[in-house]
């Protein structure tokens, strides 16, 4: 009777065996899919956070770069003056040019830098250089 008994419960302990393999493969895939969705949804979110941080360099940019149309349409600054690889300086009225790296900052903390590159003929080319934290875009002007 014995031996009867102990088939029983080996009989039994199978299928509790059964049961707890069965559990243990639907918790890992479960859990599986979960760290894979999670990675992707991570991904996502810093793509959207550089994203929001390269629009923000660009409009810095935008904004040194419309500043030079400024300054030389309504304070009729003439950059045929300025040594070619200076930097222009946004704090005098009008803007004046220097050696020295001068960078505006926004409320935003972004910032801009402007640099004149060249004069070709009548073109007068400057590049504005907007940051935002680690992220920078550079737009050219001609005019």
């Amino acid at each position: 009777m014995t031996i009867k008994i102990m088939l029983n419960n080996i009989i039994k302990n199978k299928k509790g065996s059964t049961a707890i393999l069965l559990t243990m493969m639907v918790l890992i895939s479960i859990f599986s899919v979960t760290l894979i969705t999670s990675s992707i949804i991570n991904n996502n979110i810093k793509m959207g956070r550089d994203q929001v941080h390269s629009t923000k360099a660009f409009f810095a940019a935008e904004s040194g770069a419309e500043k030079v149309l400024w300054e030389a349409r309504v304070n009729n600054f003439n950059f045929s003056g300025c040594p070619v690889g200076q930097y222009v300086n946004f704090d005098n009225n009008p803007a004046v040019c220097g050696e020295n790296v001068y960078s505006y900052s926004f409320s935003n903390n972004a910032s801009t830098t402007v640099k004149y590159i060249k004069f070709d003929g009548d073109l007068h080319v400057l590049h504005s250089k907007g940051n935002y934290k680690e992220i920078q875009r550079r737009i050219e002007i001609s005019f």
